[in-house]
């Protein structure tokens, strides 16, 4: 059973400057609910128990909006806004959070080997700027098999678009599921049908070996350690993704929770 997630969000947030400058990106609403509530709702509602946050040292907003603020609570209660203090209380019941600094952005491999003495098991990677209407992290958990080393969301984007992210070439195994035969980091090459690693990972934990044995220099690539696994699956996302670490894509998301919310 998989029981535990990583969730890195200690990057600098380059593609939201100015505003990440004040403000973590996870951190930023959508519609009244900031990015990362949507993350840990996610993984809690596929059966997760524990999870790991990666933070910047320097910020504590992403622990205090977990955390209990004793004065809001009172606050709340002495108004009758349970609705709204549940909101968060309700999420929180039944997890357990680490929060782990990064001492320094040195990428999403770096981030989630700060996560090893409390992984033991298969988990998720959650990133913190990939947000879904479906629950991506319960269809990775339901497509694990016993023997898998890995299986990814992916997606199908477009042709210009493969120098953005992580490129998986597959070939067929099941409905659903194909398995990988490469992966590449930003690739300056076509690749086609051009298949993206979307933001969820159901990763065994001896990943932790594999970005060990990585070289250091410029910047060890979690891409490269999955790459080095032979059975590592691509899962084919269904429903919308929206990339929320760029300012096109935080719009998107944006217009699609509110209008979602103002229907409930």
């Amino acid at each position: 059973m998989v029981k535990k997630a990583v969730i890195p969000v200690a990057g600098l947030g380059t593609r939201m400057l100015p505003a990440s400058k004040a403000i973590p990106k996870c951190m930023l609403p959508l519609y009244n609910l900031p990015i990362i509530h949507y993350i840990v709702k996610e993984l809690k509602d596929a059966g997760i128990e524990e999870i790991c946050i990666i933070t910047n040292p320097n910020d504590k907003s992403v622990k205090n909006y977990f955390s209990l603020n004793d004065k809001l609570t009172r606050t709340l209660k002495k108004q009758n806004k349970y609705i709204l203090l549940n909101t968060v209380t309700d999420l929180m019941d039944g997890l357990k959070i680490h929060f782990i600094p990064q001492l320094k952005p040195a990428g999403l491999a770096d981030a989630l080997y700060c996560a090893r003495p409390y992984i033991d098991s298969p988990f998720i990677l959650a990133t913190g700027d990939d947000i879904f209407e479906l629950n991506v992290s319960k269809q990775l958990i339901d497509s694990f098999e016993n023997g898998m080393d890995a299986v990814l969301a992916t997606r199908l984007v477009e042709k210009e678009e493969t120098r953005l992210y992580g490129i998986a070439t597959t070939i067929p195994y099941k409905k659903g599921l194909s398995k990988i035969t490469d992966l590449v980091e930003k690739p300056q090459f076509e690749v086609n049908p051009p298949l993206a690693v979307s933001g969820r990972y159901l990763l065994n934990a001896n990943i932790f070996e594999k970005i060990e044995n990585l070289p250091a220099e410029p910047e060890k690539m979690l891409t490269d350690a999955i790459a080095s696994y032979s059975n590592a699956y691509a899962m084919q996302l269904k429903g919308y993704a929206f990339d929320t670490g760029n300012f096109i894509g935080y719009a998107e998301a944006f217009n699609y929770f509110t209008k979602l919310n103002q229907k409930i």
